[in-house]
């Protein structure tokens, strides 16, 4: 069943400091990733997050596309501004903390597959894509995390052998507001601990 990303509660279970206080939130984008940068390039602060109720034009690794239907998923993009010395930690942060998040809310055990999936029974739970620019004056980068919350991936002829959601392991709905504000707590306390 498809609920509407409720923003009013997302906002009463964040407990950050500063991770998605700056929410750009869409119902429908092209590619978090893409209202990131330009976020990013207006100025946006560090821990800013765009999140979306569905992706049409998602992507993960080597161009392969990510499938985001309306209200059922978790879309979104984390805006950082490392210190250099961070930015390859990144990459071990975010599968842990959507893995941490996902186990804090929904009890499931899920497994990494470096760098960037989270696997449960090793079909795809999660997929993660960052990007980097370290040409500016401080390094940039742009943590796209797509998580499966409560679709059916055997809807989809493309990803049905390959991935799985939430709600295909636990055969009910999942907190999505929950979710979201798990990975960004988690986040945000190992970006910190790093830093």
């Amino acid at each position: 069943m498809t609920h509407p990303f409720d923003l009013t509660r997302f906002d009463s279970l964040l407990q950050t400091h500063t991770f998605g206080r700056n929410l750009i939130f869409e119902p429908s984008v092209g590619s978090t990733m893409d209202v990131a940068r330009d976020a990013a390039a207006h100025g946006a602060p560090e821990g800013t997050l765009v999140a979306a109720d569905e992706q049409t034009a998602g992507r993960g690794r080597l161009g392969r596309a990510w499938v985001t239907p309306p209200a059922l998923n978790l879309a979104s993009t984390l805006l950082l501004r490392p210190q250099p010395a961070v930015v390859r930690q990144i990459a071990m942060i975010t599968p842990l903390a959507i893995a941490y998040a996902i186990g804090d809310v929904t009890g499931i055990r899920a497994d990494i597959k470096w760098p960037n999936d989270v696997q449960v029974g090793g079909k795809k739970l999660a997929g993660i894509l960052i990007e980097t620019d370290l040409a500016g004056a401080e390094p940039l980068v742009l943590v796209g995390a797509g998580i499966n919350v409560n679709f059916d991936p055997s809807d989809h002829d493309e990803i049905r052998d390959i991935a799985t959601s939430i709600r295909a392991e636990t055969g009910a709905d999942a907190d999505r507001e929950a979710i979201l504000a798990a990975y960004l707590l988690h986040f945000e306390q190992m970006y910190a601990r790093a830093s």
